[in-house]
């Protein structure tokens, strides 16, 4: 529970970090926009797709992560020892992305 509680906090903070470097207007809005449509959007989607939503693997690193198989479709088979990486990966990914958007020539304010 508390890893997974800290490991979305570093998470969600990389990503608004991320959006608030490159949106200038409603940076929050923005990302609760991608969070909504790409995050929850994926955790509801069938089979694979699962695997990009960050929910999924933040359910797996707290054991309450449950595959479901269906005539199709099945969902893809999470543990800790593969989410936990791929979470720290994906939020390092968006705080150099920040970091690389504030050091470019084209990063502006309002002001």
């Amino acid at each position: 529970g508390l890893l997974s509680t800290s490991l979305a906090a570093c998470y969600y903070g990389a990503l608004a970090t991320a959006f608030g470097a490159m949106v200038i207007s409603l940076p929050f809005a923005v990302m609760m926009t991608y969070v909504l449509v790409v995050d929850i959007g994926a955790s509801y989607a069938p089979g694979m797709l699962k695997a990009f939503s960050m929910g999924s693997h933040l359910l797996a690193v707290a054991g309450r992560y449950q595959p479901q198989s269906g005539f199709l479709t099945s969902d893809p088979e999470l543990s800790l020892a593969i989410s936990m990486p791929i979470i720290i990966a994906v939020s390092l990914v968006w705080l150099v992305i920040a970091i690389t958007w504030v050091n470019s020539t084209e990063y502006r304010t309002d002001k």
